[in-house]
């Protein structure tokens, strides 16, 4: 078990679970080529999300393809994307954290919250996504928020993180689509393109 949240995710009062397993498989623990104290978890992790029915537990979404794995040998400054955020459950949405944090290489770290919430086929819907990243050298901030409901964005920049300066707020609409699934929401982490996270919504 990687990580465990309750709460009422469809408004029945009782409280049902999201899980984070991790695989426990040593030959997934990989040795770095160069410096020989130094290893990558790669571990996959499944989402579990869990319906308390019938006093039971029922199982409604699975997903074996979704969440990163702890370390990847292509980008050994990463740090763990989910060590800083990961799952949650607020008023009865499931938020999914991923915090972006280099130990080299980079001045910037960000972290991206997407909120879900349950639908009538018991899956969950992408209804709004956070966005924070700030340089660590200067403190500049960018804030990004967008809910999928109403098609509007709030982008808040010229803050800053160390000086508590306030940033100025810009609003704009975006093109109306089909809500995301959490069953079919794909995030690439380590790609070719990126040594962070990139997702298909």
């Amino acid at each position: 078990m990687f990580s465990q949240t309750t709460g009422d995710l469809n408004n029945d009062g009782k409280d049902d679970a999201v899980l984070i397993i991790e695989e426990n498989n040593p030959d997934k623990i990989i040795k770095d080529p160069k410096e020989k104290d130094k290893t990558y978890n790669t571990n996959p992790r499944t989402l579990i999300v869990l319906f308390s029915r019938n006093e039971r537990y029922e199982k409604v979404i699975s997903r074996s393809d979704l969440l990163p794995t702890e370390g990847n040998i292509n980008y050994p400054c990463q740090k763990d994307l989910l060590a800083g955020g990961g799952i949650s459950i607020n008023k009865g949405k499931i938020l999914f954290t991923l915090a972006n944090v280099s130990n080299c290489g980079t001045g910037l770290t960000s972290t991206d919250t997407f909120t879900f919430r349950h639908d009538k086929n018991d899956d969950f819907e992408l209804i709004g996504r956070d966005s924070l990243s700030f340089s660590k050298k200067t403190g500049a901030e960018l804030k990004v928020s967008i809910n999928y409901l109403t098609q509007k964005v709030k982008v808040t920049a010229g803050g800053n993180i160390y000086t508590h300066k306030q940033g100025n707020d810009t609003w704009s609409k975006i093109s109306p689509a089909g809500l995301s699934k959490i069953s079919t929401f794909k995030i690439q982490c380590f790609g070719s393109s990126t040594s962070g996270c990139e997702w298909s919504i």
